[in-house]
């Protein structure tokens, strides 16, 4: 029998999503991603749920319940109020795949004007794979988005025998990891080494424009002197990250919290404008330091549509390509002073 042929939908603005009880961090990223062309297609042309082992099971369940049979609601001398109800929650096993592929199928379906309330996929993440997250209780987009992923990944056929950087097919992994080149030299003999470690996300310190966030990331570093070389010397060395293979969705992660300080400081160089408008100037006129000493860096960070990753490549990559030219779909912002607001 010839494998069923899924096409992928044209898709417009997805509907909005209702919150649930400062569920907002989880709705900024589940928008996000409901807008991500690449994701949407995968889960048109290959739907995970259509062979998950867990979304049949629940829907025998569903499909088993009085209540969701006409038979049942309409057998007479039923009262309404004693007819049994559809399975809860409890009774239903959890799959982050599935439910993100039946979130998004309900945001880009439907009345437009009416919010999708995503109960079954909050419930269902809060108990099953973050159960330290509180409803009702503000969390971290950033480490839900990791989270999410990482569940969906989990979703997908186990594999033991395959590594954590060894490639799979699932769509989970191929649009959201990619490698990151760590190249270590030794200053005392030059010998170079090498490792490939898969990323999911880019973490940026701040700085003014993502460019300059970029540069920092992709520049040599100094290592402490306590670096052992093959060559048997201990002594100094550095190392410089650059990036060997991009994922079609990539995350790029603003610093934006400084733990640890009361008071963040400024470079002389800024503290010397006094009227500069900076987010190191705001920082040090407000206290944002809030109960575990997290203090916020507030201000713009320049940023451009279309982004040109060609410079933060490996030799190897910039010599096979005149541009890796990146385009925008989303933006997530933290709006409060600190990591508890």
């Amino acid at each position: 029998m010839p494998e069923k042929q899924h096409k992928a939908q044209v898709r417009d603005v997805a509907r909005p999503v209702a919150n649930l009880g400062n569920t907002c961090y989880m709705n900024a990223v589940l928008q996000a991603l409901a807008h991500a062309p690449e994701l949407c297609m995968a889960m048109d042309v290959e739907p995970h749920h259509s062979q998950c082992p867990i979304w049949r099971e629940n829907s025998l369940k569903r499909r088993s319940s009085p209540s969701s049979s006409p038979e049942a609601a309409q057998a007479p001398g039923v009262r309404k109020s004693r007819r049994q109800k559809s399975p809860s929650p409890n009774d239903l096993k959890f799959c982050a795949l599935c439910e993100v592929e039946q979130h998004l199928n309900r945001v880009h379906t439907g009345n437009r004007d009416r919010p999708v309330a995503p109960t079954s996929f909050v419930n269902g993440f809060i108990s099953q794979v973050a159960p330290w997250f509180k409803l009702g209780q503000q969390e971290d987009s950033h480490e839900f988005l990791r989270l999410l992923i990482d569940a969906m990944q989990k979703s997908c056929s186990p594999s033991t025998e395959k590594g954590p950087s060894e490639p799979r097919s699932e769509y989970p992994f191929q649009l959201f990891r990619g490698t990151v080149e760590s190249n270590v030299t030794c200053e005392s003999c030059g010998h170079s080494s090498a490792t490939l470690d898969p990323i999911e996300d880019i973490g940026l310190e701040y700085r003014a424009d993502i460019a300059s966030a970029l540069q920092r990331f992709a520049r040599p570093e100094a290592l402490d002197s306590g670096y052992k070389c093959q060559c048997g010397k201990v002594g100094r060395a550095t190392k410089q990250s650059r990036l060997s293979s991009i994922p079609p969705i990539l995350t790029l992660h603003l610093k934006r919290f400084r733990y640890g300080e009361t008071q963040p400081q400024a470079p002389q160089s800024t503290q010397r404008r006094s009227n500069r408008s900076s987010e190191v100037s705001q920082l040090l006129n407000q206290d944002l330091t809030g109960k575990s000493g997290s203090a916020k860096i507030e201000g713009h960070s320049k940023f451009s549509v279309i982004l040109d990753l060609k410079p933060y490549l490996t030799p190897e990559m910039q010599a096979k390509h005149s541009k890796m030219l990146c385009r925008l779909f989303a933006v997530i912002v933290h709006a409060g002073k600190n990591s508890h607001s």
